[in-house]
């Protein structure tokens, strides 16, 4: 079967619709990137390991929109690692993905200054965000769609 023909059956059929758009589950799609929510716990680190794998990274949250809706998928007791951290530079946040901090969400009192102690940020079912220890919690990873091979 030519590529042409595969994505004429494929858009017939309804393989794909811009709400669902291409990611394969158990990933959940939102604005042009996957999200997966992974429910073992993990070090930040192990965190950021287990994306990758994934060929993702932690998550990074641009906007209240997108923040919103990775609220919408969790519950009030959740605590999951995100990929802003200042492990680098002390005080000084970035993403683990390299794009730039534009929007925060932090919980009131933080970031805090512990000393060294908490480099790694969580959010938490409530929709804030918490500056941690590297202890192990729940992780959220994000990747963007997948493409079939040579998509026009």
């Amino acid at each position: 079967m030519t590529i042409g023909l595969f994505l004429i059956l494929f858009f017939l059929r309804g393989g794909y619709s811009p709400e669902a758009g291409l990611c394969t589950a158990p990933w959940i799609s939102y604005n042009g990137r996957c999200y997966q929510l992974y429910r073992s716990q993990k070090t930040w680190s192990d965190a950021q390991i287990a994306c990758r794998k994934e060929e993702g990274d932690l998550v990074s949250i641009h906007n209240v929109e997108e923040q919103s809706f990775i609220f919408s998928e969790l519950v009030p007791t959740d605590e999951l690692w995100i990929g802003l951290n200042d492990r680098t530079t002390e005080g000084l946040f970035d993403w683990s993905d390299q794009s730039a901090v534009r929007f925060t969400s932090w919980e009131f009192g933080k970031p805090g200054v512990e000393e060294n102690q908490e480099d790694c940020v969580l959010i938490r079912g409530q929709g804030s965000w918490n500056d941690n220890q590297s202890l192990n919690t729940m992780i959220i990873c994000v990747k963007h769609f997948l493409c079939p091979q040579h998509w026009p």
